[in-house]
């Protein structure tokens, strides 16, 4: 029982600092992303500011629940039918939906790069409406 029981402290404290690190970090690029104007008339710091808020949600909600069942045993899939049913959305779609914010940054910077003056003109931040 004491491997048992050293491995689950090991996650606990790993979990509480990688939760830490992970709201720093997230918290550090919104903050830069959202508040510098400089970065707001790009179009990819949108897609990095919606998957740094991305990130942020996963972390709390999946973290959370990580380190409340592994090591306080408060297992809330089991506690109720609708986090089992759930369970699966909320491990996986944020995760794919930072992804595609990821690739969505890195589609966006092709026509930023071209020698061709249209295409370049084509990756703009507009308003609705204009």
């Amino acid at each position: 029982m004491m491997i048992v029981d050293d491995a689950q402290q090991l996650a606990f404290y790993l979990g509480i600092c990688l939760f830490i690190a992970c709201l720093i970090g997230n918290g550090i690029n919104i903050l830069v992303f959202s508040k510098a104007r400089t970065y707001r008339t790009n179009p990819c710091t949108f897609y990095f500011l919606m998957g740094s808020i991305d990130n942020m949600f996963y972390v709390l909600l999946n973290l959370t629940i990580r380190i409340l069942s592994d090591t306080y045993k408060i297992d809330i899939y089991r506690a109720s039918d609708v986090w089992c049913k759930i369970r699966q959305f909320f491990l996986f779609v944020p995760a794919l939906i930072s992804v595609t914010f990821s690739c969505s940054a890195i589609i966006d910077q092709f026509p930023i790069t071209s020698r061709n003056v249209q295409l370049r003109n084509s990756s703009e931040t507009k308003c609705l409406g204009e």
